[in-house]
């Protein structure tokens, strides 16, 4: 423990030395002097690093870790803002950060509220209506939204909702539209989730051969792309790997 302490003490003196250089005094003496060694280390990946990443990283690392300390730090910020102007583009960045937060229920009350007049067809708000309706599982109203929004304008996010309607379609049990809807998109969008639902309802209905070709496909594909794509897509490509297990199980 002593061992540590000279390091800690002079990491925090540092960070004490660089909070009131940059004018960022109030609040983090405060939190540096109550929790030195915590403190420090936060100070270090929200004010320091990304100061020296720069623009788009440094701005990802800093909100990766504000949202883990304070998931809901940015949900007050915009609740606040609307109280001041109770704006259309307010309740639309609230109803996208209820959607990140996975409060999908007022997410789809605030889309809803917000199509009238003129915006009663509006693709931005459509397309966060039919994101909100497919998360709680109403694909029929989802289905419905997204032939609007098609209507209105169908270029707009054109392979994130031809992928929602595939979705939609397996949530209304009409399974063989979804796998040629999850089979048209697979390829079209960036990123490996349509492949990874695609294996899974071919497991879901049975065709367990077909989904054990899919997956060994989309892992192998996987392989051949740059590291940073791999990292971006870890989460899915964790899902495909445990579904290949199962599958040669």
């Amino acid at each position: 423990m002593h061992l540590l302490a000279l390091p800690l003490l002079l990491l925090t003196i540092f960070c004490a030395w660089h909070a009131t250089k940059t004018g960022r005094t109030s609040p983090w003496l405060w939190i540096l002097i109550i929790a030195p060694g915590l403190g420090a280390g936060i100070y270090i990946l929200t004010q320091v690093l990304p100061e020296f990443f720069g623009g788009y990283t440094g701005r990802k690392l800093t909100r990766k870790v504000a949202d883990t300390l304070n998931p809901t730090r940015e949900r007050k910020r915009i609740e606040t803002e609307l109280k001041r102007a109770d704006t259309l583009e307010n309740r639309r960045q609230l109803a996208e950060e209820c959607l990140r937060l996975g409060d999908f229920e007022y997410a789809e009350m605030l889309f809803a509220d917000g199509m009238k007049g003129v915006y009663a067809d509006d693709p931005v708000l459509l397309y966060g209506l039919a994101r909100a309706q497919v998360e709680l599982g109403k694909g029929a109203a989802a289905l419905e939204t997204l032939d609007q929004h098609d209507q209105s304008d169908a270029q707009h996010r054109s392979a994130e909702t031809a992928l929602l309607r595939a979705r939609a379609l397996e949530l209304s049990e009409r399974i063989e539209e979804a796998l040629s809807a999850y089979e048209s998109v697979a390829d079209r969008i960036p990123g490996e989730e349509g492949r990874v639902r695609l294996v899974k309802l071919l497991i879901a209905r049975g065709r367990h051969d077909q989904a054990l070709e899919k997956v060994n496909a989309l892992l192998e594909r996987a392989e051949l792309q740059p590291k940073y794509y791999r990292r971006e897509q870890a989460e899915w490509l964790s899902e495909a790997r445990q579904l290949r297990k199962q599958l040669q199980n």
